[in-house]
């Protein structure tokens, strides 16, 4: 395997014909300084959310994110019903330079706790519907001191 230095050169000079355009962060961010009233997000109740608004509040948490030490190579749980939270969430965890984990609420909680485990996340974000299989995901994780008082 080549150094460090030969590696950064070789995926910088180079990408696969499909990550060649502008990856999620960027065209997200492009299409909220064109169209920031535009709707990015629609529920089913036909409710939605403009570009700014989405980007305004993914911006919003991605802050408490990063000060709860999301950033490079820190993965983030995103536990969801399908809704529109779950593209904020995502956009969010891109903003604090970290990586997002999809997970299921269907599948069974084993297996979401060895998602979570094998990915080493730093958080978990989740709605109200959600919070007691949220809470049994996380028991048996080892949380940090300073993260077990602010939980």
């Amino acid at each position: 395997m080549g150094s460090d230095d030969s590696i950064a050169k070789f995926c910088g000079e180079w990408r696969p014909k499909y990550l060649q355009g502008p990856l999620i962060p960027a065209g997200f961010a492009a299409c909220v300084v064109t169209h920031p009233t535009a709707p990015c997000l629609v529920s089913e109740d036909g409710s939605s959310l403009s570009f700014g608004e989405v980007d305004a509040a993914a911006a919003a948490l991605a802050r408490r994110l990063v000060a709860r030490g999301v950033g490079k190579d820190k993965a983030v749980g995103i536990l969801f019903d399908r809704q529109p939270a779950v593209v904020v969430s995502m956009i969010a965890v891109h903003k604090a330079g970290g990586c997002y984990v999809p997970l299921d609420p269907g599948f069974p909680a084993d297996r979401l706790s060895i998602y979570l485990e094998d990915s080493e996340a730093l958080a978990l974000l989740t709605e109200p519907a959600q919070a007691q299989l949220a809470m049994s995901l996380v028991a048996g994780l080892p949380l940090s001191p300073e993260v077990r008082g602010s939980v």
